[in-house]
């Protein structure tokens, strides 16, 4: 949330075309902040609203915007000497400090702001909420013409935040973020910091296609570089798409596909652990399988060199995957670039693409339109999909801010907005290698393959009574809301929950329990480990259909996968959040003022389901799309909907296949968990590194201009959430 007060240095509010919702409760002590990463940025007001003189500070009078004395900056940023200064390699560097206690009208004033010729956003870190500076709690900012648009709620900056500030700062710079001296960047790329030995990266990331854009404009390859065509290098023998058995993988005996690989020693251990994530994910969904390099002829050499390429397909020895430290270390860009070493080509150039996106070729830049050249790409039998890793976004390669590719026959649909491989790109590669037939289940909402997975089941007589997915006896036939059904917090912060997997799964059902064990550790304090002699562990079974109980139960307690229709990875999560002491989405006590449930279409024998409990919701909101939300035709005896979204009766309604946003908010307010002030301020400065040519950084001197990070005494200071 601090990353707001770094934008305001750098560019106005939007809604004056003015953030609001920074801070809705600073804390004046030192010590932990809580819950604050999932606020929108518009609590500021509330922060501020009691501020004015301080003693020896500026006079906080626009919002969050300050003013000095001699009010230099009262009217808007138009001067030279009003900007950070661009040093001669391109960035701008900005020195700060942070203090040692960290560790209303005319706030619509409109001014002419520095909008770079960018649309205006409601989605922008500096938009107010349509609240702000109510005197009587009604709306003061209403959007037009859709007056339901959500308004001022950004948690992170938006992508037109991002393109302001490298058009103001940026425009002969690429986005590099190499390491130099003089430049604090301790926690790493993309405003990852590690969690035990995993890289928490922003999820805020831009599409692949702007990353790649940005990170190869204005390449020159060396002369020991291939010659480039966007980011894929080609050669005489690849020149034309990969089609035969020649520039595939070999295929083992056990059914995978083993690719050795070498990681050049120039990254940092950071960078390593994004691409290493990057090479883990195909083993998740497909029979991919990377591994380091011994003494196979044929390898990856993963290289940081000019910008991000692959060739298309086996080579044959060594051949180079550039993902350059600059700009290249991105999830989406590690998996796009191997999916071109796999055979693949880019959506964009399918055969019938003109069935489905129109190339608007006047507007394309006239160096680049063999970009959009249509060739004889590896489809295997789907669809053209709009959100594969491998489809560019809309504005690709423009030369005049117009679209270069529109979808059709719907316009307005989202078009290569994707931050990692799509369904279809899974698809695809298990049917190019022939691993095992892909089950289309894996694509349904939790809600259905739990229904399908326990329709029908008896539990045996040593299970326990089951209420649909939930295991029950007397201590938990109510919801958990006691701290003894809470999993235990260690010294280090850390909710530490042991657990065993039973021998009889394969090794690829394995994967998926694994990644769903893994991915709490992503983005919250809870960390699930081999067992080896705790007394309170969770058992992970094969027996009648998928259950759980809810909260810790003491002991070992079952946490059931049956393999024959609980093996995808939101079911995994799913009943993983019951264990730590979660119930379902529908049962919430507030729920009627968001669905409407239909009780004449819900067999009789399952009504229980729907029964209202007082749910740990955390102060969130009703989520849609919470893994732990049914869909709207849940225990339906007729096929009608039993549950309806209101008031807009069309949105979509459990249909997630992962954890959402809310689902990770309710598990760190529930166990506390937490980062330190200066953990949540440098992660947000480094972001500013990870998504413009801005270097925020601490000075190994006294500089006489400089950014300091204070607990001001002119603001009332309250706990401050995280």
């Amino acid at each position: 949330m601090y990353l707001v007060v770094v934008i305001s240095l750098l560019l106005n509010s939007v809604q004056s075309r003015p953030v609001e919702d920074l801070t809705e409760k600073m804390s004046g002590k030192a010590g932990n902040i809580t819950e604050k990463d999932h606020m929108p940025v518009s609590v500021i007001i509330e922060t501020n609203k009691h501020a004015g003189h301080g003693v020896d500070g500026a006079l906080i009078t626009f919002g969050d915007i300050a003013v000095p004395k001699g009010f230099q900056n009262a009217d808007r940023c138009t001067a030279h000497r009003c900007k950070w200064k661009r040093s001669r390699n391109g960035l701008v560097y900005v020195p700060y400090v942070i203090a040692n206690q960290y560790s209303q009208q005319y706030n619509f004033e409109k001014s002419d702001t520095n909008n770079l010729n960018t649309r205006y956003d409601y989605n922008s870190v500096m938009h107010y909420p349509r609240n702000a500076f109510s005197r009587n709690n009604e709306p003061t900012i209403i959007p037009i013409p859709d007056n339901s648009v959500v308004i001022g709620e950004a948690q992170r900056m938006s992508p037109n935040d991002i393109l302001r500030i490298n058009r103001l700062y940026c425009r002969h710079c690429r986005c590099c973020h190499v390491c130099k001296q003089g430049y604090f960047w301790p926690f790493g790329l993309a405003a990852g910091f590690l969690s035990r030995g995993k890289v928490v990266e922003d999820k805020s990331q831009l599409s692949v296609s702007e990353l790649l854009h940005r990170a190869n404009r204005g390449i020159v390859p060396q002369p020991d570089e291939p010659k480039l065509m966007d980011d894929i290098a080609i050669n005489e023998k690849n020149a034309d798409p990969c089609t035969t058995y020649g520039c595939l993988w070999p295929k083992y005996s056990d059914g995978n596909v083993y690719i050795p690989y070498v990681i050049a020693n120039s990254y940092s251990p950071y960078e390593v652990d994004i691409i290493q994530r990057g090479l883990d994910s195909f083993s998740y969904s497909t029979c991919i399988r990377f591994f380091p390099r011994s003494t196979e002829r044929d390898y990856i050499s993963i290289e940081s060199r000019s910008g991000c390429y692959s060739y298309v397909g086996r080579q044959g020895y060594a051949q180079t995957v550039s993902l350059e430290r600059g700009g290249c270390t991105y999830h989406n860009i590690v998996q796009h670039e191997l999916i071109h070493a796999l055979g693949f080509n880019h959506e964009q150039t399918r055969s019938d693409r003109d069935n489905h996106i129109q190339v608007v070729w006047e507007n394309i830049i006239e160096d680049m339109k063999y970009n959009f050249n249509k060739i004889d790409t590896l489809n295997q039998g789907t669809p053209y999909d709009y959100s594969s890793v491998m489809q560019y976004e809309r504005y690709a390669f423009s030369k005049n801010g117009l679209p270069t590719m529109i979808p059709i026959p719907d316009n307005n649909a989202e078009l290569g907005t994707s931050t990692e491989m799509s369904q279809n790109d899974i698809i695809r590669i298990n049917r190019l290698y022939q691993c095992f037939v892909e089950d289309k289940s894996a694509q349904l909402p939790v809600s259905e393959l739990l229904h399908r997975a326990n329709r029908g089941i008896v539990p045996k007589p040593d299970e326990p009574k089951l209420m649909d997915d939930i295991a029950v006896n007397e201590r938990n036939a109510d919801p958990c809301t006691t701290y003894g059904c809470l999993w235990p917090k260690s010294g280090d912060g850390k909710i530490y929950v042991p657990y065993v997997i039973a021998n009889h799964y394969t090794t690829r059902e394995l994967e998926i329990i694994k990644r769903g064990l893994d991915s709490f550790s992503y983005s919250t304090c809870i960390r699930f480990f081999p067992r080896s002699n705790e007394r309170d562990y969770i058992s992970i079974e094969s027996r009648s259909g998928c259950y759980s109980y809810v909260g810790r139960q003491g002991y070992g307690q079952t946490v059931s996968l049956a393999r024959n229709g609980c093996l995808y990875h939101s079911t995994v999560q799913h009943e993983l959040l019951h264990a730590l002491g979660f119930n379902h989405e529908q049962t919430r006590s507030d729920r009627d003022n968001h669905i409407q449930v239909v009780w004449d279409n819900i067999s009789e024998d399952m009504k229980y389901n729907f029964n209202k409990i007082n749910t740990l919701n955390q102060g969130t909101p009703y989520d849609y799309s919470s893994v732990m939300q049914y869909g709207r035709y849940a225990f339906s005896k007729n096929g009608l909907p039993t549950m309806i979204p209101i008031p807009d009766n069309n949105a979509a309604l459990g249909t997630s296949t992962e954890m959402s946003q809310n689902d990770i908010i309710r598990i760190n307010r529930l166990y506390q968990c937490s980062s330190s002030k200066l953990e949540i301020i440098q992660r947000d400065l480094d972001y500013f590194a990870s998504m413009s040519c801005i270097r925020i950084f601490k000075p190994c001197t006294t500089k006489r201009e400089n950014i300091s990070f204070e607990s001001h005494s002119s603001i009332q200071r309250e706990p401050l959430l995280s």
